[in-house]
């Protein structure tokens, strides 16, 4: 039996996992484990989050800026995207029942609005 074989058998035998929208509070824990790891503070466990959290962000600003929601100036990295957004949920507490996209475009229209 091949390696391809055997790494397809355990893919197509894996349980699915539960998907669901990313609200707030969700959005602020992948906010914290994404600035602990860009302070090198970082656990094991924050790769992943950290991760998540930039394609998140990356996501809804590719979308959001064809919107004219915001414009983001192409000299900004998605690291300083990303530090802007983490920031932002992380001042709002109180709305975090909202769901993960208000936080993403609410805090770049707010640093990058469009002239």
């Amino acid at each position: 039996m091949s390696i391809i074989t055997i790494v397809l058998a355990l893919l197509m035998s894996a349980t699915p996992t539960q998907v669901e929208f990313v609200g707030g509070k969700r959005l602020a824990e992948l906010g914290k484990a994404f600035q602990r790891m860009e302070a090198k503070a970082g656990k094991d466990d924050d790769h992943l989050g950290a991760l998540y959290f930039l394609g998140y962000v990356a996501a809804i600003a590719d979308t959001g800026g064809k919107n004219e929601l915001f414009c983001i100036p192409n000299d900004v990295s998605i690291q300083q995207v990303a530090t802007v957004v983490a920031r932002f949920v992380d001042a709002h507490p109180e709305t975090w029942h909202f769901r993960g996209y208000y936080f993403v475009e609410g805090a770049l229209a707010a640093a990058f609005p469009c002239s």
